[in-house]
Order: structure tokens, then C-alpha cells, then sequence
């Protein structure tokens, strides 16, 4: 029996158990909460007193070409802002979203997969002074995801899994999947050789563009403490799910850092080894086994300690480069970097907030508070949520059309 991942890797829908939600999900008012998220120092006793722009881009850039211009804004329908924010940073994906900016998409009618390419189709042709009502995306995301049919607050992290699973469902070519196994240990078998067959089961089943753009791999390994024996997980992986150390100032490696410390699993924690036939305190080390081509991050601020749950202000620190070579398994000296290309903030605590996004267009980036498009000078952001980040040499290659 393996280990489960699901706190780390945000699973597709095919797997047997959903990957967890946060403990809490953070209160949605709407505000407009976007100057106090960008130029910040976070040594300031005043978080909004280092903001240097705060215009709204179609005062500020008036003069530019639609071609030039970000997208419009989105309609807040009644605390969906954590909606909105998510399918911001969707548009703003260029290996993602570009395939839904083609002519001849391959979706499938009155699907999820339609209302979102009709969503940022027409988004690009609409005056970033205006907005628009993302209200057929919802009426389809509800559809396969009726929890979010109401207008209570929710979590975003909950509704980008279940949202990018509803796309992947309306766009999976495979519509005969084998079916879900539980893959086993094969004695004397090499890791690539393991890592290759779990992925192999997984393409049978799984054959989309949201697999293709988001879909990696995390290696797990279990070492029973008592006997040596080793049992192996390669899990694939939408997003991953990074605690956040409880402290004012972090750096986005200190997060990645606990990811792949070794882990001692004691007490009720202890694993079942299947050569002792009992359960035994092991060790466990992660990494990354095959790196996506967009990595989406989710930071864990929010906490849940008994009855008592919390939101973690702690600012990350985060550069608009990332490099992950020493979480990825046997990288062989390849530096494998990123790109940060859109954030998700959510600014509050447990009992009030709000989300925006930010998102980097043309060089240049931008604040999206539902309706409001904003310019802003840097993404720096002392609430951010949920990361994007693209292959570095994807990101040479290929802009948002």
C-alpha cells in the first residue's frame, strides 16, 4: 500500500480519492482591496504606503492597441470572486489558454470546455474599460460541481481542482478509460521502470489539454525503519500543495524546502510494511519525477489545529524566476526553470476577504479585481495564494495571442 500524497498534489478527478480541500474556506466580500497587494515592503508598518501606481490601465494606457491591451474584467455574480480570480489566471496561461484562442479547438458542444473558450474569446475582443458576466462558465462549472451552486463563499484552490477536472472531462479524447487499479511494487524493479508504468496508466486514462499543460509526476518513497523494505508512489499531479512555515517573512524555497525534506512517520502516522505485515515507523522523501509544463502552487495559509482554524499571513517571498532542479528526482544537471506568469491573492482572514489576480501580459502586469483591470509597477504581493508558473523555455517560445 503507498502512501497518499493528495495534501501535496492536486489529483484529476479519474483518481479513486479526491485530493484534500482546505479545512476552511475564506470569506469572499467584495473590495476594492487592490492597492494594498503590490509595491510592498514588508518591513513597512504601512503595507500601502510603498505603492507607486494604483491607475486604472485604460486611463493610464489609453493610447494603446487592443492588440496591446489585457483582457477585460469580470463581473462579480455574488461572491465569485474567487471564481473570477481563477479563470483570470487561466486567461492568462499562454500554453493554455492559446489553445482555446485557435480556431478549431477540439471541445465538445454545451460542455465546460466550450464556455471557457467563448469566455476568453471574449474577453481579447472586449475594452479592458468594460466587463463582462462569467455567468455561462458557472452555469457549466456548477453542473459537474454543485457544490459551488450557490453564492456562499468558497475557496479557490477547491474550485480551480474541481473546475480544471470539469475541463479535462469535456475534453478527454479517451471516453473509454480503463479501469482505476491499484499499482503495486514489482520486486527487483528499477524507478524509471516503476515511475514509466504509473504514468503509462495514467495517459490510458487521461488525454486532454488541461493533462498536457498542468499534469506532472511526484515520486514517494517509503523506507520501513525495521526491515529496509522500500515501497514507491509516482502520483500524478495538477497543482502542488506547499505548507507555509508560520513565520512574518518566508522565501517561496523555504516552502519547496519542507516538501522534500525527509519525513519520519511515527505514531499514528506509522506506514504499513508489507514484508513486517504490521505497521512500523519509516521515513519518506518527495520529489518531483516529471516536471509540467505549467507548475501551479498553492501556498497553505489556511489551518486547522483541533476545533481551531487560521489563516498564516507569513509574506512569501516570491521571484519572477524559478528554478526546481533540486526538487526534481535524478535532474542530472538540467536547470530547470520557470517563469511566473499569474498570481491568485486572497487578502483577509477566515471571517472576511476578497481574491484578485495578478497577471503579466506583454512584459507588463496587471491587477484583476473582478471587474476592475489596474496597471501595477511589480507583482510583488503579500497575499499571494496561488502561483503560475511556465517552463522557462516555453515561455520564449510562445506569448498570449
Amino acid at each position: 500500500m503507498t502512501p497518499d500524497v493528495n495534501q501535496i498534489c492536486g489529483l484529476p478527478k479519474i483518481k479513486s480519492a479526491r485530493a484534500d480541500a482546505e479545512t476552511s474556506s475564506p470569506n469572499c466580500k467584495p473590495q476594492n482591496h487592490a492597492a494594498i497587494l503590490h509595491g510592498v515592503n514588508p518591513n513597512s508598518q504601512n503595507p500601502s504606503s510603498n505603492v507607486k501606481n494604483r491607475n486604472i490601465f485604460a486611463v493610464k494606457n489609453d493610447s494603446l492597441s487592443k492588440k496591446n491591451m489585457p483582457f477585460c474584467g469580470l463581473k462579480n455574480l455574488g461572491n465569485t470572486c474567487y471564481m473570477n480570480s481563477c479563470l483570470q489566471c487561466l486567461a492568462y496561461c499562454p500554453n493554455f489558454a492559446n489553445y482555446f484562442l485557435t480556431q478549431k479547438p477540439d471541445v465538445k458542444q454545451q460542455s465546460a470546455a466550450e464556455s471557457f473558450m467563448n469566455l476568453i474569446r471574449q474577453m481579447r475582443v472586449t475594452d479592458v474599460r468594460s466587463s463582462i458576466h462569467p455567468s455561462d462558465v458557472r452555469t457549466k462549472a456548477i453542473k459537474s460541481c454543485p457544490q459551488f451552486n450557490n453564492y456562499m463563499q468558497h475557496d479557490a484552490q477547491e474550485f480551480m481542482r474541481f473546475y480544471l477536472d470539469s475541463l479535462h472531462d469535456s475534453m478527454n479524447k479517451i471516453t473509454e478509460k480503463i479501469p482505476y487499479e491499484e499499482i503495486k511494487d514489482i520486486p527487483m524493479e528499477s524507478t524509471v521502470e516503476t515511475a514509466q508504468r504509473w504514468w503509462n496508466h495514467y495517459c490510458r486514462r487521461n488525454d486532454s489539454h488541461v493533462k498536457d499543460t498542468f499534469a506532472g509526476q511526484l515520486y514517494s518513497c517509503v523506507e520501513c525503519s525495521v526491515c529496509g523494505n522500500t515501497s514507491k508512489a509516482f502520483d500524478p499531479f495538477l497543482d502542488l500543495s506547499l505548507a507555509v512555515p508560520d513565520k512574518p517573512h518566508v522565501k517561496l524555497e523555504d516552502c519547496f524546502n519542507q516538501l522534500v525534506d525527509l519525513e519520519t512517520l511515527d505514531g499514528d502516522n506509522k506506514f504499513y510494511c508489507s514484508k513486517c505485515k504490521d505497521h512500523q515507523k519509516s521515513t519518506r522523501f518527495i520529489r518531483i519525477y516529471r516536471e509540467p509544463e505549467t507548475l501551479m502552487v498553492h501556498l497553505k495559509r489556511f489551518s486547522q489545529d483541533g476545533a481551531k482554524h487560521a489563516k498564516i499571513q507569513s509574506y512569501v517571498n516570491v521571484d519572477d524566476s524559478l528554478d526546481i532542479s533540486k526538487y526534481v528526482f535524478q535532474a542530472n544537471g538540467r536547470k530547470i526553470t520557470y517563469k511566473l506568469k499569474c498570481i491568485v491573492n486572497h487578502i483577509g482572514s477566515l471571517t472576511g476577504g476578497h481574491y484578485t489576480a495578478n497577471c503579466e501580459y506583454t512584459g507588463d502586469w496587471y491587477c484583476m479585481n473582478d471587474a476592475t483591470v489596474s496597471h501595477i509597477d511589480t507583482f510583488v504581493t503579500n497575499a499571494a495564494y496561488i502561483l503560475f508558473f511556465q517552463k522557462q523555455e516555453l515561455s520564449q517560445k510562445s506569448s498570449l495571442l
